[in-house]
Order: C-alpha cells, then structure tokens, then sequence
C-alpha cells in the first residue's frame, strides 16, 4: 500500500465515504478537499488508547511510516488515514511559512520542518528543496526512500525535475533513523556528485543537512560542499 494513496469512494445514496487503498493521493488534493476529507474521517475515539502506548509524542504519532499504525493490532483503516489527513494539513502549514521568505532566511524554519516531518521516520528520506532565482521556495518534494540505514540520490531526476522548475539553487535533506548525524562516506560522495553536475548547468546546491532526532547536520557548515 502507498504511504499517502487511499481512495474516496463517495456512496451517493447514503453520503458516507469509505477508506480504500486506491491510486489517490491525499498530497494530491488540493485544501478544500483536503479539509472536507479529514472532517469525514471520524476516526474511532477507542483506538486513541493503542496509539498512546505505540506512540511517545505528537511527532511520533503524526509523521511516523503510516504501516506503522496499520500494524497495531485493532486499529482501524480510517484512524490511519485520519493520521495520514493531520500530517498533511501540519505540513502544508509548515510550507506555507517557508515560502513567505527566501529561504536564506529563514533556515531555522527549515530545520523546524524537517526535523518535524522526518526524524520519526523508521527508514531513510530523501527530501529536495527547490528554490528560484530569489531563493523563494518553488516546491518541497520527496524524491525517494531508502532501507534503515541508506536512501539513494537519484542525481538525473533531481536535476531534471530543477530544469522544469527553472530552479536555480536545490537544498537537500534526509533523515537518520538511527538519530547518528554523522554523514556516511556514500552521503558526501553522492552529494558532492550532484553539486558538479548542478553547477555545470547554473544549478547551485546550497546545502545538505542531514537531520537525527533533534540534531542535524550541515554538508555546507562542514565545508563537505563548496
């Protein structure tokens, strides 16, 4: 099942909605939609109880991996997505105060987002920040998952999607599952990969941070990047 994909299917006789695994995205809805979804969801009020013992924190329960819920046992299908709804309605908030600024600008902003939607994460993420000519954020997307220890830089989709975007400068981020924010020596020479093709094309890296629990680490401050 995809993370994030559940199907709306709207019975027209009686209204209600039911919560099947299907093609549809909830990244991909747009906010009214989003928001109509997530007040139908009427998660049930008795697995509050199983999560709390599953799930420390807010940020564990809201942006840890959606099989992680499923798998408790008596759980139900719509309190999974009702989850899945709230992260996305937290991030999309988030997002919205990213791009009120160049990002420069903002880098504590930056931190606070990725440590809040990836440090609770059982597996590796790579997250691509793509950012125009005056540094304001054009898209913030994933771009791939990894294992427990190890997420791969997909360098030639990277640049492309920068191209269409007509990005000029790209920020990457990924987690650490194991909260250890030391970079492996895969990490530095991936990275330092893309910064020579980006450069060729007037696409600067800006940075990498790579995000443990509450530490993070900088590629850019560790002058791993130029």
């Amino acid at each position: 099942m995809s993370a994030n994909a559940y199907d709306i299917n709207h019975n027209e006789n009686c209204n209600s909605i039911e919560y099947d695994p299907s093609c549809i995205n909830i990244k991909c809805m747009k906010n009214q939609e989003l928001l109509k979804f997530l007040l139908s969801c009427d998660a049930n009020p008795s697995d509050l109880q199983k999560l709390e013992k599953s799930f420390g924190t807010f940020r564990e329960l809201f942006f840890t991996d959606v099989d992680r819920v499923e798998i408790i046992e008596g759980v139900e299908s719509k309190t999974a997505v009702f989850l899945q709804c709230m992260r996305e309605v937290i991030e999309r908030a988030m997002r919205e105060k990213l791009k009120s600024k160049p990002i420069l600008k903002s880098l504590r902003c930056v931190l606070e987002y990725c440590k809040m939607t990836m440090s609770a994460i059982s597996r590796e993420q790579l997250r691509v920040m793509f950012l125009n000519n005056n540094g304001m954020l054009l898209l913030d997307s994933v771009e791939s998952y990894g294992t427990v220890n190890e997420v791969t830089i997909y360098h030639r989709h990277i640049i492309k999607k920068a191209l269409v975007l007509e990005a000029t400068a790209i920020i990457l981020m990924h987690n650490h599952p194991s909260t250890l924010i030391k970079p492996s020596c895969k990490d530095i020479s991936s990275t330092k990969k893309l910064a020579y093709i980006a450069e060729k094309l007037d696409i600067q890296l800006l940075d990498h941070i790579i995000i443990g629990g509450d530490n993070h680490f900088s590629m850019k401050k560790h002058k791993l990047i130029n």
